[in-house]
């Protein structure tokens, strides 16, 4: 089964970049412009990991996994924060709130494939995904 990427990202930009490398590297993707749709979608899939947005218009990338992570089928799922705060005190606040991972951009293509990659496999390996 083909692992699918949900991209949570307002930027059209950026989305269509993401979606671009990872399809290149074999992976399926949804793509949720806000927080309110990210949820919609999740209510009916079960997507393999989540990139998420952290600065979203509807409701921050935080509150978005927040809710997520309330609901049993995605207290595992792999769900990596992408944002342009690079401050380390930032990004641990970020990884506390629920995420598994922290990616900055701009990033480069194999960062976020090996990034994306490592926590499907993290995930398939505890039985989760």
């Amino acid at each position: 089964m083909q692992d699918e990427v949900l991209i949570v990202e307002d930027n059209p930009t950026n989305s269509a970049l993401a979606e671009k490398i990872l399809h290149h590297f074999g992976f399926k993707t949804a793509v949720a412009a806000h927080g309110t749709q990210a949820l919609s979608y999740c209510e009916t899939h079960q997507p393999s990991l989540i990139l998420m947005d952290i600065s979203l218009p509807d409701m921050d990338g935080i509150e978005v996994t927040r809710r997520l992570r309330l609901k049993q089928e995605y207290q595992a799922t792999p769900i990596i924060a992408v944002s342009t705060n690079v401050m380390k005190e930032v990004q641990l606040a970020i990884l506390r709130s629920g995420f598994n991972a922290f990616l900055t951009t701009p990033y480069q293509p194999n960062d976020l494939v090996n990034m994306v990659r490592r926590e499907i496999e993290s995930a398939e390996k505890k039985g989760i995904a």
